[in-house]
């Protein structure tokens, strides 16, 4: 009987771990390189004057700021999610740089 619980235990186990990898992988995944376009896409962040372009910069400076404090499952994940979340910043610490020298020249 304490065979069988062990088992199931360990059964358990297997499965948060996967769905953990799972759950990792596709928040990494979340946060490439084209997920930046498509964002910028969606939100119609061209047509948007430039004002509300620097406090959507802004905004999501803060918000990758604060998702480098999420944990991830591994070490491996988590390394990836910190050198996603990287790209992602210097990408809008770059344009943040840009929008505000358009601001100046205006």
């Amino acid at each position: 009987m304490e065979l069988n619980r062990e088992k199931q235990r360990q059964k358990t186990r297997e499965r948060w771990e996967w769905g953990q990898l799972l759950s990792d992988a596709d928040n990494i995944d979340r946060f490439d390189v084209y997920r930046i376009y498509e964002s910028l896409q969606w939100m119609k962040f061209s047509e948007m004057p430039l004002t509300q372009k620097q406090e959507q910069v802004d905004s999501m400076m803060e918000k990758l700021t604060r998702y480098k404090e999420m944990k991830l499952g591994t070490k491996t994940a988590g390394k990836l999610w910190i050198e996603r979340l990287d790209d992602q910043l210097g990408f809008y610490t770059k344009l943040k740089a840009q929008l505000e020298h358009s601001a100046t020249i205006r």
